[in-house]
């Protein structure tokens, strides 16, 4: 049972995780867009925009990653669970999966 609940946390934490790396993407990209209209006034010099464009591929990295995490976690929780899914079930799941669950039925 600690193992399911483990599994159910860390979930939930992959899925906040996500969120997070989303909206941080979603900053840089505005911050971007904000940049070059201030390199088109001259304000900045056009090096803070590659600099902000390095920054978002990496950010974009990261997302993918804690995408990847939430996946796995999803899984994981499961397998735990004894559910066998195949992969085309899972995509169907992703907006099912923690809107089914709840910490007061496991």
């Amino acid at each position: 049972v600690l193992n399911v609940v483990n599994a159910y946390l860390q979930l939930i934490f992959n899925r906040e995780i996500l969120k997070v790396s989303t909206l941080q993407t979603e900053a840089t990209e505005k911050e971007i867009f904000r940049l070059e209209k201030l390199v088109k006034n001259g304000s900045v010099p056009e090096v803070q925009i590659l600099d902000m464009q390095a920054r978002l591929m990496s950010e974009k990295s990261t997302k993918t990653q804690n995408e990847n995490q939430l996946e796995l976690a999803k899984i994981n929780l499961l397998q735990l669970l004894n559910i066998s899914i195949t992969n085309d079930q899972l995509i169907e799941l992703n907006p099912l999966l923690l809107d089914t669950f709840s910490l007061n039925t496991i």
